[in-house]
């Protein structure tokens, strides 16, 4: 995945394949922008890999560690070079629910 942020308050990435199921992969992360600043004064494609700069952490954690992060970090999945690899990630927000009185419970 090309580096992004998930725009929700929390991401839970656990690995889900066994030490040797793949080589290469790792979530990358970044502590701002992915993409180098435009020179010249001219935009440049945030997809365009030439204009990355370096990631500055990759975690390579063995299978069923949790990594929790804030939607807003910049992270991408880093390309599997042989062999296969499997996550679960959730991202989220929380939401202050509103309950309706029901005419059953106003009676109590």
């Amino acid at each position: 995945f090309a580096p992004h942020t998930d725009k929700q308050a929390l991401t839970i990435l656990v690995p889900l394949s066994p030490a040797g199921a793949f080589e290469g992969g790792g979530t990358a992360f970044w502590p701002d922008s992915h993409h180098a600043p435009a020179t010249n004064g001219r935009d440049r494609s945030h997809n365009d890999q030439q204009c990355w700069v370096p990631h500055t952490h990759l975690l390579k954690e063995p299978m069923g560690t949790a990594i929790l992060f804030g939607g807003d970090v910049t992270h991408a999945g880093l390309p599997v070079t042989s062999g296969v690899r499997h996550l679960f990630v959730m991202s989220f927000s929380l939401h202050k629910r509103y309950h309706s009185v029901s005419a059953r419970d106003r009676s109590t």
